[in-house]
This record gives C-alpha cells, sequence and structure tokens, in this order.
C-alpha cells in the first residue's frame, strides 16, 4: 500500500494550492509523548517490558520516509530528542506516513509476541486505537474520522480522482477488489 502522502498527491516540490497545516504541533506532541515514546527502548537500557520499537532507529526510518538525508544530529542530545526534532520541524504529510509506518512495524512486530499483555499495551489494535482516539479529538467534538477510498480513472483521456466515503459504495469497491482473493491485508477473512 502507497504511504499516506503518495495517495494524497502531497510533494513539496510540486507546487500546489495553498495547504493549511493539518498537523498542528500539538498534535505531534501528543502523538510522541503519549503513544510513541511507551513504545520505544533505548538500546542502552534494557529492554525489559519488551518494548517493540528501538528508539536508534526511528529518526533514520522518519528521514527514510521523508526521503530526506539524516541529518548530523549534535553528539550531546538524544535519539528520542532527535526524533522529536524531525517529526515536530517536518512536513504535515510526512508526520501521517510516519504514524502509519509505525503502525505497519507494530503489526509485523506483534507476530514475535503473543502474550495478551503484550498485544494490549503495545499491539497494532491498540496503537490503532490510541491513534484513532488522539486524531478525533484533535478534529473536533461530534466529529470522527471517516473510511475513504480514493478511486482514480481515466475519463475522455484525462485523469479523474473521486473521493469514496459512502459505506454501502466502500463495501462494493472491497468485494470487487477483494473476489477471488485468498489472503490479504485489505479484504477481511472469508467465512464459508
Amino acid at each position: 500500500m502507497p504511504k499516506f502522502s503518495s495517495r494524497f498527491n502531497f510533494d513539496r516540490r510540486v507546487p500546489k494550492e495553498t495547504i493549511l497545516e493539518d498537523a498542528p504541533e500539538g498534535l505531534r506532541v501528543a502523538y510522541l509523548n503519549s503513544i510513541l515514546e511507551p513504545l520505544t527502548y533505548s538500546n542502552d537500557l534494557e529492554n525489559d517490558n519488551n518494548r517493540p520499537l528501538q528508539l536508534f532507529q526511528l529518526p533514520k526510518q522518519y528521514c527514510g520516509l521523508a526521503r530526506q538525508e539524516v541529518p548530523n544530529f549534535p553528539q550531546h542530545t538524544s535519539h528520542w530528542d532527535d526524533l522529536k526534532s524531525l517529526v515536530k520541524e517536518g512536513e504535515w504529510f510526512n508526520f501521517y506516513d510516519f504514524v502509519e509506518h509505525v503502525g505497519k512495524r507494530l503489526m509485523v512486530l506483534q507476530d514475535d509476541f503473543r502474550s495478551e499483555s503484550w498485544l494490549s499495551d503495545y499491539g497494532f489494535q491498540s496503537y490503532k486505537t490510541k491513534v484513532n482516539d488522539l486524531f478525533a479529538e484533535a478534529i473536533g467534538e461530534g466529529k470522527s474520522l471517516e473510511d475513504t477510498t480514493t478511486v482514480y480513472t481515466v475519463q475522455n483521456g484525462q485523469p479523474q480522482a473521486t473521493v469514496v466515503k459512502d459505506p454501502k459504495q466502500l463495501a462494493t469497491i472491497r468485494e470487487k477488489l477483494c473476489a477471488n482473493v485468498k489472503k490479504s491485508k485489505l479484504c477481511p477473512a472469508r467465512i464459508p
């Protein structure tokens, strides 16, 4: 699956109409402190709780997603400070790419840790719930994050993009994409 920025065609090198900041600093800080930090461990400390994400790797992974060089951080800073700096100062769509990247990493890593307590603390479903709660809070009371997909077509030789939000239309699209598919992360398991 393409990254958030690719799916929504965001690239700072391509001039576009003015886009409002969609990941304010408060949201980024809340994500870092309340969701990401409890999932990380430092190379310098023992990882007694089996936290899933090695802090040393995260700044490099962020830069890889953002397609930027890893800065030469001052030697006296911690990897956590390096990551906070990247996330707080980066493009807003790179923040969402990183949030998705962490979720994907947790999905892969949870196969190695099957205890219920580990899954409830560090598993993907726990992460997803926390992220969705934080984002729902950030966009306002009474609003919710919508399940959407963008359908790309070519009509009269011109590319067209249509955002689909209707749950019935989304279900129809999912059914057509998942027809004759035996196993896929996109497609729900079929019950015969």
